[in-house]
């Protein structure tokens, strides 16, 4: 994956004083409690988001522990989130950003892999796209396998 000075990985710590919504749901991000498709939905919302509203794309990048808090994805408190934008070049796999989430509850450093969006999508005024995920036949590509699973 080719990374522009933009897409370059932007870490931040993600610290936040007593207990947070990310404590509560570790255990089950780590162990066999995991909810794969629910992560992966909520994932892949986060990632079409960005794609339509830059003002959120700046909230994941300069807060990303909020973000992905409120986005469903949990990060525990005193973290460290890196953000890593980078172009699709078709060579990752949703396992991918999966795995390194699972791998963050074990280390407390969580890799974002922040797919841009393809120059070849046309979204207009939210082109429809709802954050929820695609309607009516739109491109949403929002893993890093490029691939809806």
């Amino acid at each position: 994956m080719s990374e522009t000075p933009r897409e370059q990985a932007s870490s931040r710590h993600a610290s936040s004083g007593g207990a947070g919504r990310g404590e509560a749901s570790t255990t089950v991000l780590n162990g066999p409690g995991f909810k794969r498709q629910a992560f992966i939905k909520n994932y892949a919302n986060m990632v079409a988001r960005t794609w339509i509203d830059d003002s959120y794309l700046d909230l994941i990048l300069a807060d990303p522990q909020n973000a992905l808090n409120t986005a469903g994805l949990p990060i525990p408190a005193g973290a460290t989130v890196r953000v890593v934008q980078m172009k699709i070049s078709g060579m990752g796999q949703i396992n991918d950003q999966v795995d390194a989430w699972v791998q963050g509850n074990r280390t407390g450093l969580f890799d974002v892999y922040l797919p841009l969006k393809p120059d070849d999508v046309d979204i207009e005024d939210g082109g429809g796209v709802p954050v929820d995920g695609c309607a009516g036949g739109a491109s949403c590509c929002c893993s890093p396998c490029c691939c809806c699973t």
